[in-house]
């Protein structure tokens, strides 16, 4: 999955022909972290930059926390970057995520920087802001955002024991597994 990533974000350069390197040295993120720096990013960049969670978006339910106090539900982040003054009727949609996999580090940290990148460079680079009056990019940088907070490969979920309990019990699921085909 991180290989992908790292294919759309070489594509991404060799379309706009953008190779600046960094001015500032990357981090490694948590989750925590990369969630506070997104909305930060989203604050600060409204015109290119929209950040929605999928529960909003999707009606995706909160299903546990992600914090050990158990005071934070786990949110599934969804952010488009384009250009919003540009109407996204002819704009083609292009979708990166980060990993499935909990215990992937790097696949969040590349969609992170990738977004930080687009919403940075947006209006300062021409590449950048011509790709962005083209395209639409919606990045999900943590799909599984309790295994991604936890380092645990699969994501966990809360069920009722039956339709009519009260009673919740845990249940870890495999993500790459998890993909309804019919």
């Amino acid at each position: 999955m991180a290989c992908l990533i790292l294919f759309a974000l070489v594509a991404l350069v060799a379309v706009t022909g953008a190779v600046e390197i960094a001015k500032v040295p990357y981090s490694k993120l948590d989750y925590f972290q990369i969630r506070e720096q997104l909305e930060a990013l989203a604050k600060q960049y409204p015109g290119v930059m929209q950040l929605e969670n999928a529960t909003e978006k999707l009606g995706v339910p909160y299903l546990v926390e992600c914090d050990a106090a158990g005071t934070q539900k786990c949110v599934i982040d969804i952010v488009t970057i384009t250009d919003v003054s540009v109407s996204s009727l002819d704009k083609v949609q292009l979708i990166v995520t980060g990993s499935l996999n909990g215990q992937d580090r790097l696949g969040p940290q590349v969609a992170y920087y990738l977004i930080e990148y687009l919403v940075t460079n947006f209006g300062a680079d021409f590449q950048i802001t011509q790709l962005l009056q083209k395209r639409e990019i919606v990045i999900v940088p943590i799909p599984n955002a309790w295994g991604f907070a936890n380092n645990k490969e699969k994501e966990l979920a809360k069920y009722k024991t039956s339709p009519t309990s009260t009673t919740m019990q845990y249940l870890y699921k495999d993500a790459f597994r998890d993909f309804p085909y019919n």
